[in-house]
């Protein structure tokens, strides 16, 4: 009668030494994760952020009417819609840099960009999708490239930014331009830091180009089918 007893009693003994080395293991475990790197936050600021924010209240559309540009939600190409900073292995892989991200999923980051190098026109007035104004036009833009790109791994990596634009009238969404925005920049040194650096002159080239090719698009449509409407 004693063995069954002996074993009624290790059984829970057993079970809670169990329970115990489970315990001991997820906190080994925890002690593992928090000593990978925290990821780090790189910014993006082109010369155009920088002179928007030094001069919040100066108008920079022109006098007497003005174009309204309402900018609508970027889209991205599949792989790029997170806050990850991309790069593209010789072997064509798209990669991640290691324990690095954007304040933002990109799509924000590029459309707050965006928005700042609009607002460097003389010739229209730019406000986000989430803005209740009556615009004029719309411009819709897609990422299609927003990465490092190593021809040999090791060596400095090139930055590819490419945009695509649609221009349309908001009145019938008649489509007035499409067009594309591209800038190349090889970084000087194969540092994040150094990179991302290019990644901000990529960036910045690209949207200015965007934004003089919507400039363009407009001045090409005469008077009577733009739409403006005139500034208070």
């Amino acid at each position: 009668m004693s063995k069954p007893t002996a074993a009624f009693i290790g059984t829970p003994a057993r079970i809670l030494g169990l329970v115990l080395l489970a315990l001991a293991l997820a906190g080994c475990g925890n002690l593992l994760a928090s000593r990978s790197p925290a990821a780090v936050t790189y910014v993006l600021r082109p010369a155009f952020v920088v002179a928007n924010d030094a001069e919040p209240d100066t108008p920079r559309a022109a006098q007497g009417s003005a174009v309204v540009v309402q900018l609508a939600t970027v889209g991205v190409s599949p792989g790029y819609a997170g806050a990850d900073i991309l790069v593209t292995r010789p072997d064509r892989r798209l990669d991640v840099f290691a324990a690095s991200r954007w304040p933002d999923e990109l799509p924000r980051v590029v459309g707050d960009l965006a928005l700042a190098a609009l607002k460097t026109s003389g010739r229209l007035q730019a406000f986000d999708a989430t803005m209740p104004i009556a615009a004029t036009h719309t411009l819709r833009l897609d990422v299609r490239r927003f990465d490092a790109e190593y021809a040999v791994e090791g060596t400095r990596p090139t930055i590819h930014v490419v945009i695509d634009a649609v221009l349309a009238r908001r009145r019938d969404r008649e489509v007035i331009a499409r067009f594309s925005s591209a800038a190349e920049v090889e970084a000087t040194e194969n540092r994040l830091a150094v990179i991302v650096a290019a990644f901000e002159k990529a960036v910045g080239e690209a949207l200015l180009a965007t934004t003089r090719q919507t400039e363009i698009a407009l001045e090409s449509i005469p008077a009577r089918h733009q739409d403006a409407t005139p500034t208070p």
